[in-house]
Order: C-alpha cells, then sequence, then structure tokens
C-alpha cells in the first residue's frame, strides 16, 4: 500500500528578493521626544540668575554699611567715655565737717552713656609739706570707692584720722601713695585738716605730786582729775588753774580767784531813776556784775567802751549795739554800707584786705582794756586812722604776674607766731590767740605779741579777774566778758564757732600744689558727630526688602 505524506505547516513567506513573490519594503520612522530650548527661555535663566546676584551683593553691601556705621558709632562712645572730664564733676564738701571726725564729697556723672569709678581718701601725713618725700610717706587711714552710673550723683564718705591729714577725690581705685603727678588719673579735688602732723612725739608734762591728804581750799591739785577736789570738799568745788599750765588748786566753782573760796558776792546794779537806754552810760559785765544794757534792754545790746575822736580808749562805757558799736542811735548797720580805711570789722571775716586794698586786715586797735575794736588798718602801721605808710618804708614797686605753664611751686610755709613773737601788726599775732595784741612800746614799728588786756606780761597771761582766749574757766558767762561768740570748752574759753582750736581762730587749710598736666591737643571733630549706641538691625531689613521688590518687579516685565 502507497502511503501518501501530507506535508501540513505553514507556508513560508517569500523572502525579501525572491521572484516567486512580491517584494514588501517596511518603512523605518524615528520620532524624538525632546524639543531644543527656545531663546526666551535661556535669556529668563540668565537674567533671573543675574537678579538672584543682585539680591545677594545688595543684601551683603547693607550688611556690611550698617556694620561699619556701628564701628563708627562705637567708637565714637569709645572716646567720649575714655576721659572721665567729659563727664564727670567731683568736689569735696567745704567746710569739713571735723567735730564729727567725717569728710564728704559729691559725685555727678553728666554722660547718658558713660561709667566711671572714683574714690574718695583720706591718708595721714607725717612729714611737712616742704619735704620732697611727704607724699610717699602718706598712710591710707580710710577710703570709699563708687562707680557712678550715667546721670546719676552720689555723695562719697570716709573718717578723718586725728592727725593732720590730706582728703583726696581721684579717679579709680585709691591711689598709694597719692602721687598723681605721674599717675593717667585724674584729681578732682583735694583738701588738707587736722592737728599736728600724725606720728610727732608729745611733750608729757610733769605732773605736780599731789599729797594723799584730804585736799583743803587752795591745796594743789591735777586738771586731769578734777573729781579730786569734789570729794574730799563737796560739790561747789573743783580743781581749777590759776597759772596757765595744767596744774590747779581747789577752789570754788563759782569764785576761782578766791583763794580763800569765798562765795561769790553777786552786786546787782545800782537802782536808778531811769531806766538804761540807748547810748546811756552803763556798767560793763564782770565776774560779780551783769551787764546793765542786756538787762535792760536785751542780748542784741552790750555795755562798750568809747572811743574818741583819735580813737583813743576812754574809761566810759555806753549802751550800744553790738552789730553797730559806732552809732549813738543804736542803728543797724546798713548791710550795703562799704568797708573803707578805719571801717569797724570783723576779725572772723577779714574782708579788709579785698576792700581796702592788699597789706590792709582787721586789727584790733584796742589797749588797756578787754574789749575789742577792730578797725580796718595798714598791717606796717596799725596805729594810723588814715591808713598811710610808715615813714621808713617805701611801696615796692609792682611786678606783672608771669604765666608760665610749668609745675607750680609748693606754697611757702606760714610764719608761725606764739607769745613773744616779733611782729608789726595785731593780725599776725591772732593767728596765735584771738586775744593776742602786737604790743609796741615807744615809735617802734615792731613789736612782740601780747595778751591784749596785760600786755606787759611777758608769759602773755590775762589780767587778774579777766578773761581771754584760752583762760580757765568754769561757765560760759564768764567766756563771754570777752565776746557772745565766746563759750567756756572743757575748761578753757574758746570760739563756739571752733572750740578745738586753741588760738580761737577758724582752721587754716593748707593748699595741695597744683600739678599742671600738658594737655594733648584736640582731633579735628566732624561737622556731624556719629551717633552712638545699639545696632540698628532693621537697617539691614529694609535694604533687602527694597532689593527683593526691585527683583521682583524686573521678573515680572520679563
Amino acid at each position: 500500500m502507497n502511503v501518501q505524506q501530507t506535508n501540513t505547516s505553514k507556508p513560508q513567506p517569500p523572502l525579501y528578493g525572491d521572484a516567486s513573490g512580491p517584494t514588501v519594503q517596511t518603512e523605518k520612522v524615528v520620532k524624538n521626544s525632546k524639543k531644543p530650548p527656545s531663546k526666551k527661555k535661556v535669556l529668563q535663566l540668565i537674567v533671573g540668575f543675574v537678579f538672584f546676584m543682585l539680591l545677594v551683593g545688595g543684601s551683603s553691601v547693607g550688611l556690611y554699611l550698617a556694620q561699619q556705621q556701628q564701628d563708627v558709632r562705637n567708637q565714637a562712645a569709645a572716646d567720649l567715655c575714655a576721659n572721665i572730664t567729659n563727664n564727670v564733676i567731683g568736689t569735696i564738701s567745704k567746710p569739713i565737717i571735723e567735730n564729727t571726725g567725717r569728710a564728704l564729697a559729691t559725685v555727678q556723672n553728666t554722660s547718658t552713656d558713660c561709667t566711671h569709678e572714683l574714690s574718695l581718701m583720706a591718708f595721714e601725713v607725717y612729714d611737712d609739706m616742704q619735704d620732697p618725700n611727704w607724699l610717699n610717706t602718706q598712710v591710707l587711714f580710710d577710703s570709699s570707692t563708687a562707680t557712678i552710673a550715667p546721670g546719676e550723683t552720689l555723695i562719697l564718705d570716709v573718717r578723718l584720722p586725728s592727725c593732720n591729714y590730706q582728703i583726696d577725690l581721684a579717679e579709680g581705685k585709691p591711689l598709694v601713695p597719692p602721687d598723681y603727678r605721674s599717675s593717667s588719673l585724674h584729681l578732682f579735688d583735694f583738701a588738707f585738716g587736722g592737728g599736728a602732723l600724725c606720728g610727732a612725739p608729745s611733750t608729757p608734762t610733769p605732773s605736780p605730786q599731789v599729797s594723799s591728804a584730804p585736799l583743803t581750799c587752795n591745796s594743789v591739785c591735777q586738771q586731769a582729775d578734777k573729781d579730786q577736789c569734789t570729794a574730799s570738799m563737796g560739790p561747789e568745788y573743783s580743781c581749777v588753774m590759776t597759772d596757765g599750765s595744767r596744774t590747779g588748786r581747789c577752789r570754788r566753782t563759782s569764785n576761782p580767784s578766791s583763794e580763800k573760796c569765798e562765795a561769790p558776792t553777786i552786786v546787782s546794779p545800782s537802782p536808778s531813776s531811769t531806766t538804761p537806754q540807748c547810748n546811756s552810760t552803763c556798767t560793763p559785765e564782770s565776774a560779780n556784775v551783769k551787764d546793765t544794757c542786756v538787762l535792760s534792754m536785751g542780748s542784741a545790746y552790750e555795755c562798750t567802751v568809747i572811743t574818741n575822736a583819735n580813737l583813743e580808749i576812754k574809761d566810759e562805757y555806753r549802751c550800744r549795739l553790738k552789730t553797730n558799736p559806732t552809732s549813738t542811735t543804736c542803728q543797724a548797720p546798713a548791710s550795703n554800707e562799704p568797708i573803707v580805711c578805719n571801717s569797724v570789722c570783723d576779725p572772723l571775716a577779714d574782708k579788709c584786705g579785698e576792700a581796702v586794698g592788699e597789706g590792709h586786715a582787721c586789727i584790733n586797735t584796742a589797749t588797756g582794756t578787754n574789749r575789742a575794736q577792730y578797725r580796718c588798718r595798714r598791717e606796717t602801721n596799725p596805729t594810723s586812722s588814715t591808713c598811710s605808710l610808715p615813714t621808713s618804708v617805701s611801696p615796692s614797686p609792682s611786678v606783672s604776674p608771669s604765666v608760665s605753664p610749668s609745675i607750680s611751686p609748693s606754697p611757702s610755709p606760714t610764719p608761725t607766731y606764739t607769745c613773744n613773737s616779733t611782729c608789726t601788726g595785731d593780725s599776725q599775732c591772732h593767728s596765735a590767740n584771738a586775744s593776742y595784741v602786737c604790743y609796741k612800746e615807744g615809735s617802734n614799728t615792731t613789736g612782740v605779741c601780747r595778751m591784749g588786756n596785760n600786755p606787759s606780761n611777758t608769759s602773755c597771761q590775762a589780767a587778774q579777774g579777766t578773761y581771754a582766749c584760752n583762760s580757765t574757766c568754769s561757765a560760759d558767762a564768764q567766756c563771754q566778758t570777752i565776746g557772745s561768740g565766746y563759750i567756756c570748752h572743757e575748761g578753757a574759753c574758746r570760739m563756739s564757732a571752733y572750740p578745738t582750736q586753741t588760738n580761737c581762730q577758724a582752721p587754716v587749710v593748707a593748699q595741695q600744689p597744683v600739678y599742671q598736666t600738658p594737655t594733648p591737643a584736640q582731633p579735628v571733630l566732624p561737622e556731624e558727630l556719629p551717633q552712638t549706641g545699639a545696632f540698628d538691625f532693621s537697617l539691614v531689613a529694609k535694604i533687602g526688602v527694597a532689593t527683593l521688590a526691585l527683583g521682583a518687579a524686573l521678573l515680572l516685565l520679563l
């Protein structure tokens, strides 16, 4: 059997180029999905980048300029605060409160941005100002340091030593020793005061031997222990000085001049048919007699000794006004009355030299009495009521002062006057004791310092039964026979305003040499000073916002 094989495979398509079938050529299409960039888009990108760089650059420039302005402000503030004298005013309060043993100083900061440190210092002075090493030996006694804020006012307070002292108000912390000539710190003010130099040895006064037996009237006693006489004799007795030393005797306190300890006899003014009135004759106050003018007319009046036309003292007393004893009608002195040659004057507020001329002073012209008659006279010729020059003295030609930038020299020491010192005028002796006068014999132009009411006494003791500056006393009324300004202070007559001054005069405060520091040349200031203060960050924000607004506007225009 013949088997026929059947081909079941699918017919194949004709090959390309095959002659047995048609040739079909497939078209190949290539598509590009990315478009080429346009010129406008490229320009927009370039412009955006440029404005972005402008924004960054403008902000940087604004920040730099603002920082530069702040640096100028800070520099101006630092220059202003560097010199304390531009901002601070400071002075030591005068007079110094010596009675309380303290000193005060007022400091004011007038600036609005600067803070400063100051100190008030009290130094103990051990050497005289003429000693070239006197500043280096000073010892700091007390100080007060404070920081003063802008616009603030402070009061600094220090204690004072009992010996000689110097007070300084200066910049910074205390400077020891207080030599500001070689320091950059500024010294605002200074003052001197106190008694003897610190460390000066004191000479003890030998005390007399006091018997252990009970004390009786006129027994020797020690002034330092007043209770000796009181314990032995009774409360009306005390130890009183009789010769100006520290040696005393037991006497009756109310009548210390009686050696027999007799009670005082109070003598009342003799009754008269008329009551004392202005310019009527009177009886001055003494140990046993009260001032009749004060008793009848009041404390504003006084039984005053009268002078004649040549200003010589006469033994005549009349009721006059204390403030104007030359007025016979008891008229108060005119407040604007000019001070001229021979005017009545006040020795505690001596203005004669200022009003009449150099060489004039308020001089006590009284002699032979315990009443003072102060007049403006020439110091070299105090007996002349016309203030004429002494015949042997010719006036020196005036010399024009020369101005020198060098350091001012230390002040020359003031001559010290004591009992029996050579003098030419009463004002010189007053520096030792307000009751001293320059006692001259005959026509001599020079004299010696003596007690005014007892000039013949070479030990300068007051006349018996009278009182003068530093006389022994037991009550204020005794010392007020000298004047109404006196009191009995610790057993001695002293001025009530200066009870610790043994010469009954206002204390003399020495002046520290003024050291002139060369002033550096001042820098030329601009027409308008830069403002000082904190940095203003709003300026940077304003510059940034303005730059962003400009960039946004330009982008919208594209």
